[in-house]
C-alpha cells in the first residue's frame, strides 16, 4: 500500500477516508441501535432460537383508528414428565399476558429493558407431564401484535414458529405467519392483479423497436450533428454564456416534450388523483377561506409548512378560482409544469458545473432528471413535494456557483440562504440540504487556509481518473481572512435562510413544544396507521418483487419500494387500489422496470467511483454531492423504520437528491462504457429506449377503456351518474367485453333506480367472466334491493368464495345473514371474514349481533364498542348497543348514562324520524330514571311506526310506553 504523501494533500485524503468511514459506522450503529435497543422502533429484531409470529392478515390498503386489539397465541404440547427446571423468554409488541395450563403467570424474573429484549419466567412449577398449552395475549395500538417466545425444559425445547394458532381481535383461528414473510395479497385485494413487466414485454416488444429506432437516431443527431447558434448569442459572456451552449436546443426540446404531455393529460386526469391529494386541496381551501395559515391537528396535510399552499392560493386567487373548481385544478397542474421544467433544468445547470467541458455527461444526466417518473408523475399531482425538491436543488446549484467562486459576494450568500429557507417553509424533508451545504462551504474556506490559497472547484474530482483537470489558482490573500470570510458567508447563508423560514418552525414550536411536526406525531392529533406497522431485517434484505410484480411491492420489501417508486408510480398516485388508479401506460411502465436496471446500474456505479473519486482528491463540490446523497438516503431508511408503513417506502422522500442521483447516474454511465466502444454506444441506446418509455408510459390514451372507466367512477362519486353512463355506454361500444366498465355501469345504474337494465347488465358480466367476484356482488346487491334476500346471500357466498380478499363481498354477506337472522352463519362468517379484515367495523357489526343473539351480551357489547371506535357514525351499531346498555338483565352490563348518549347520537344521525332509534333512546330514558321523557319517546316511536306500517313495532312501543309511565325499565329474557 502507498503511503499517503505528507502536507495539506495528504491530510485531506485522511481527512476524506475518516469522513467516509465514520459515516458509515454511524449510520450502521444508528440503525443498530433503532432496531435492537430503541423503544419507540417498532423493528423486530433477530433472536435465536425463536422467529416472530403475527396473525396472518392481509394489507387491506385503508387507514386504521388506534384500535386497542388483541391477538390471542396458543400452542399445545405434550411432556413425558414434568421437568425439574423450565425457562420461558418472551418478548410481545407491545404489551403481553401469559398464562400457562390455565394460570397467568405474574411478573417475570427478570425483565428486558426494552420490548424488544425477552423477558425470562422459571415456569418449572407450572408444567406437568402429558398435555400443555401455552397461552398468550398480546395487545397493540400502532401496529399488528407480534409474539417471541422460547421455552427451554431439559431436552425439550419449543419456539414460536408457524405451528401456533393465532385469533385477531376475535378473528377465525388461524396458523400463525411469520412476522419476517412478506405480507399476503389474496384474490380479491386491492393490491392484487395488475401488469406485469415478462407479459407487458412479450405484448408491446413492437412498441420498443420503434423506441430503440428512436433513440438511435437521437444518438446520432447529438452525438455526429452540430445545429449552428445565431451570432448573437455566440457572443453572450456571465451568467447568459449558458445560452451558448449546444444543448441548449436538447434541453429546451426535453421542456417543450414535457409541455406537450401535460397539454395532453390535463383533460383526462381526473381531479382528485394524487398522493394525499384531498388533504393538499383541504389545505389550500382552508387558506381561500380563512385567509389564515391552519395548525397542524386540523387536517391530515396540514403540519405540512406553508409556502406551496400560500403559492396556490395566490395564483387561484389572481385567476379568480378556487380549488373546488377544475379550472382551478387544472390552474395548480399547470404551476407543477413549471416546477417540474424548472427543475430538471436545475439539474442540467448544476452539471455543467460539475462536469466542465463534458457534455456527454450533461446530456446523460439530465434526460436521467428530465424523465424520472418521480419528477413527471408528481408535477401531474397537487403537491408541494415538487416544489420543495426544486428549491433544494436550486440551493445546490448556488452553493456549487459559490464554490466555484474566487470570492463569492454577499449577495451570492444571501440567495442561496433565501432559497435555502424558501424549501424548508415548503417541507421539512429540506432540512437535510443544510449540514451538507453549509459543510461544503466551511469545506472551501478550511481548504483554501490549509491549501495555500489555492481555491476548490466543485468540479474536479468528479473527472474521470485520467482527466487532468484541476483546481485554479487565486489571488494571494491572508489565509485566515480567506477563512473568516466563508465563515461570514456562510453564517448569512444561515441568517437568511432563518429569515424565510423561521417564523413557521417558531410558530410549531411555540404551539406544539417541537419545531418539527408530523402527521404520525401524537401531538398532531391522528390516532391512526396504516397497512405495516413494523419491520424486520428480512424486510430491508430482499429484492426481486419489483421485477415480478411492481405494484405495491414496497409491501415485500424496502428495496423493492423504493426501485418501484423510483422508477414508476407503482403506488398509484396514493390510491390503495389497483382498479382506480392513475391512467398511466401500466404496459409500458411495467416494461420500464426492467430497463431501469441501466440507469440503476449507472447510479449505483457513479456513487461507487464518486466515493473513490473524494478519496483520491477530495473538494467541497464532492462533498456536498457526497453528504447530500448520503444525508437523503439515510433518512428514507431511518423513516421506514422510524414510521414502519409500506406508504413510507416512497423514493421521492429522499428526491431532495435529485442533483446527486443525476450526477452519479452521468459518471456511472460514463464509468461503465470507458473504452467508448460498443458498450459505450450500447448503454447510452439503453438509457434513451428507457426514458422514451419513461415519458411514453404517462401519456394517457383519452380512448382507452381504462382512462374512460376511470373518468366515469370519479364522475358516480360525485353524484353525475347520468354523464358517467353515457361515459361508459361509450366506452362499451368500444370495448364490449370490458367488465370493469360494465361493472361500473351496474352500480350507476343501481344507484339511480334502474334494477331491469342493472341486473340485465350483470347478467353480461357472469356469461363474459363468470370468476369476477364484483359481478355476483353487484347481482347480490341488486336482489337485495329487490327483497330476495336468499337469493342475494347465495350471490354473496360465491363473491366470497372468489375473491376472499374482497372487503365488500364479506360485508355484505354478512349483512344479509343478518337480515335473515340466521346468526349462528353471522357469527362464523364474520370472524373469517375479520381474519382479513380486522378494521371492518360492518364485521364487528355483525359479530356483535350474532353473539347478542347467540346470549353472548358482554363479547357484543365489546364489539359493538370496536365498530363504533371505527365507524363513529354507524347508526345501527349506536343503537344497538345502547339497547344491550339499557335492558340487559345483568346490571353489570347496564350502563343507562352511556345508552342514552349513545342512542341520542344514533337518533341525531337519523334526524329523529326511525322508530326503532327513538324506540331504543325510550329504553335509555327508562333506565336512566327519566321515566317522562321514556314514555314521551315510546309514544313518538310508535307514531312514526304507525306511519310506516311497522305493526309489530308499533304494538310493542304501545307496550313500552305503558311500562314507562308506570315507572318501570324496560328488560330483556335473558337467553
Amino acid at each position: 500500500m502507498q503511503t499517503e504523501p505528507e502536507g495539506p494533500a495528504g491530510s485531506a485524503r485522511l481527512w476524506a477516508i475518516l469522513l467516509v468511514a465514520v459515516s458509515a459506522l454511524c449510520a450502521f450503529a444508528w440503525f443498530a441501535w433503532n432496531a435492537t435497543r430503541r423503544d419507540r422502533i417498532n423493528f423486530l429484531p433477530r433472536h435465536a432460537p425463536a422467529e416472530w409470529i403475527v396473525y396472518p392478515t392481509a394489507p387491506q390498503g385503508t387507514i386504521h383508528p388506534s384500535l386497542e386489539l388483541g391477538t390471542i397465541f396458543r400452542r399445545s404440547f405434550t411432556l413425558p414428565e414434568a421437568p425439574p427446571r423450565a425457562t420461558l423468554s418472551i418478548a410481545a409488541l407491545r404489551q403481553y399476558s401469559l398464562s400457562l395450563n390455565g394460570r397467568v403467570l405474574g411478573p417475570p424474573d427478570h425483565s428486558g429493558k426494552v420490548w424488544k429484549q425477552p423477558d425470562l419466567f422459571d415456569v418449572s412449577a407450572q408444567l406437568r407431564a402429558g398435555q400443555n398449552q401455552l397461552i398468550v395475549t398480546v395487545v397493540n395500538t400502532d401496529a399488528p401484535p407480534a409474539l417471541w417466545l422460547s421455552l427451554e425444559a431439559g431436552r425439550f425445547a419449543l419456539s414460536t414458529g408457524e405451528t401456533w394458532e393465532a385469533s385477531y381481535g376475535g378473528a377465525s383461528w388461524q396458523a400463525a405467519r411469520l412476522a419476517a414473510k412478506p405480507l399476503l395479497k389474496p384474490p380479491g385485494s386491492p393490491f392484487a392483479g395488475g401488469e406485469r413487466p415478462w407479459a407487458s414485454l412479450q405484448q408491446r416488444w413492437p412498441t420498443l423497436l420503434l423506441f430503440l429506432a428512436l433513440s438511435a437516431a437521437g444518438y446520432w443527431l447529438i452525438t455526429w450533428r452540430r445545429f449552428p447558434l445565431p451570432r448573437p448569442w455566440l457572443q453572450l459572456r456571465g451568467p447568459w454564456s449558458v445560452v451558448r451552449s449546444p444543448d441548449l436546443l436538447l434541453v429546451t426540446g426535453m421542456a417543450g416534450m414535457w409541455i406537450a404531455l401535460f397539454a395532453h393529460n390535463l383533460g383526462a386526469l381526473p381531479s382528485l388523483l394524487g398522493y394525499d391529494v384531498s388533504a393538499h386541496i383541504a389545505y389550500i381551501r382552508y387558506i381561500q377561506d380563512h385567509r389564515s395559515l391552519p395548525l397542524a391537528s386540523e387536517g391530515w396535510e396540514m403540519f405540512q409548512p406553508p409556502l406551496y399552499y400560500l403559492l396556490s392560493a395566490g395564483l387561484l386567487g389572481l385567476l379568480g378560482l378556487s380549488v373546488a373548481d377544475a379550472a382551478g385544478i387544472v390552474a395548480l397542474r399547470i404551476m407543477g409544469l413549471v416546477i417540474g421544467v424548472s427543475h430538471f433544468i436545475i439539474v442540467w445547470a448544476a452539471l455543467r458545473l460539475l462536469f466542465p467541458n463534458q457534455r456527454a455527461k450533461h446530456l446523460s444526466g439530465v434526460a436521467l432528471g428530465a424523465f424520472l417518473p418521480p419528477l413527471l408523475y408528481l408535477s401531474h399531482y397537487i403537491t408541494n413535494e415538487a416544489l420543495a425538491a426544486a428549491l433544494v436543488s436550486l440551493s445546490v446549484y448556488l452553493c456549487l456557483r459559490i464554490l466555484k467562486l474566487e470570492r463569492a459576494s454577499c449577495k451570492a450568500y444571501t440567495a442561496l440562504g433565501l432559497c435555502l429557507g424558501a424549501a424548508l417553509v415548503t417541507k421539512m424533508s429540506a432540512l437535510l440540504a443544510a449540514p451538507p451545504i453549509c459543510g461544503a462551504l466551511l469545506w472551501k474556506g478550511a481548504r483554501s487556509q490549509e491549501r495555500g490559497d489555492r481555491s476548490a472547484s466543485p468540479a474536479s474530482s468528479f473527472q474521470h481518473p485520467e482527466s487532468r483537470i484541476t483546481e485554479h489558482g487565486t489571488r494571494n490573500t491572508p489565509h485566515v481572512s480567506r477563512l473568516t470570510s466563508v465563515a461570514s458567508g456562510t453564517a448569512l447563508v444561515v441568517a437568511a435562510c432563518l429569515l424565510i423560514c423561521g417564523w413557521h418552525y417558531a410558530r410549531v414550536w411555540l404551539r406544539y413544544g417541537s419545531p418539527l411536526i408530523g402527521v404520525w406525531d401524537p401531538k398532531a392529533g391522528f390516532a391512526v396507521y396504516p397497512d405495516g406497522g413494523y419491520q424486520t431485517s428480512a424486510y430491508y434484505l430482499r429484492f426481486g418483487e419489483a421485477l415480478r410484480h411492481p405494484w405495491f411491492s414496497g409491501l415485500h420489501s424496502f428495496a423493492d419500494g423504493i426501485y418501484s417508486t423510483l422508477w414508476g408510480d407503482a403506488l398509484s398516485g396514493g390510491r390503495a387500489d389497483l382498479r382506480t388508479r392513475p391512467p398511466w401506460n401500466y404496459q409500458l411502465m411495467a416494461v420500464g422496470y426492467g430497463l431501469a436496471l441501466v440507469p440503476t446500474l449507472a447510479v449505483l456505479a457513479g456513487a461507487v467511483l464518486t466515493v473513490m473519486n473524494f478519496i483520491r482528491q477530495p473538494s467541497a463540490g464532492l462533498f456536498l454531492v457526497l453528504a447530500l446523497g448520503f444525508v437523503a438516503a439515510f433518512s428514507v431508511v431511518h423513516m421506514s423504520m422510524a414510521v414502519p408503513y409500506y406508504c413510507m417506502v416512497k423514493a421521492f422522500y429522499g428526491f431532495s437528491a435529485l442533483i446527486p442521483l443525476c450526477a452519479f447516474g452521468a459518471a456511472g454511465l460514463d464509468a461503465l462504457g470507458w473504452r467508448r466502444g460498443k458498450l459505450y454506444l450500447l448503454l447510452r441506446i439503453l438509457l434513451g429506449v428507457w426514458a422514451i418509455n419513461s415519458y411514453s408510459s404517462f401519456w394517457i390514451s383519452r380512448s382507452s377503456p381504462s382512462s374512460l372507466d376511470l373518468r366515469a367512477e370519479f364522475l358516480a362519486a360525485e353524484g353525475r351518474f347520468r354523464e358517467a353512463e353515457d361515459l361508459l355506454r361509450a366506452s362499451l361500444a368500444v370495448a364490449p367485453h370490458d367488465t370493469q366498465a360494465r361493472l361500473c355501469l351496474t352500480h350507476v345504474l343501481t344507484a339511480t333506480g334502474d334494477l331491469e337494465e342493472a341486473t340485465k347488465q350483470t347478467e353480461i358480466v357472469a356469461r363474459d367472466a363468470p370468476d369476477e367476484a364484483r359481478g355476483w356482488l353487484n347481482l347480490a346487491a341488486i336482489l337485495a334491493r329487490r327483497q330476495r334476500f336468499a337469493e342475494a346471500t347465495e350471490q354473496a357466498q360465491r363473491a366470497v368464495a372468489l375473491a376472499p380478499g374482497l372487503d365488500q363481498a364479506w360485508e355484505h354477506l354478512v349483512v344479509l345473514l343478518v337480515i335473515e337472522e340466521r346468526y349462528k352463519e353471522v357469527i362464523q362468517v364474520s370472524r373469517q371474514g375479520l381474519a382479513n379484515f380486522p378494521f371492518s367495523p360492518v364485521l364487528r357489526f355483525g359479530l356483535a349481533a350474532g353473539l347478542a343473539a347467540d346470549g353472548e351480551p358482554a363479547q357484543a357489547i365489546a364489539h359493538y364498542r370496536q365498530a363504533i371506535a371505527l365507524r363513529p357514525d354507524f347508526q345501527e351499531a349506536l343503537s344497538n348497543l345502547a339497547w344491550l346498555l339499557a335492558t340487559r338483565p345483568e346490571a353489570e352490563l347496564r350502563d343507562g348514562a352511556q345508552a342514552v348518549e349513545l342512542a341520542e347520537r344514533a337518533c341525531e344521525l337519523t334526524a329523529y324520524k326511525l322508530a326503532a332509534c327513538i324506540g331504543t333512546l325510550a329504553a335509555a330514558y327508562a333506565e336512566a330514571g327519566r321515566f317522562a321523557d321514556a314514555a314521551a319517546m315510546a309514544e313518538h316511536a310508535h307514531s312514526l311506526a304507525e306511519a310506516a306500517n311497522q305493526k309489530e313495532l308499533a304494538a310493542k312501543s304501545l307496550k313500552l310506553q305503558e311500562l314507562y309511565r308506570s315507572g318501570k325499565p324496560y328488560r330483556e329474557i335473558s337467553k
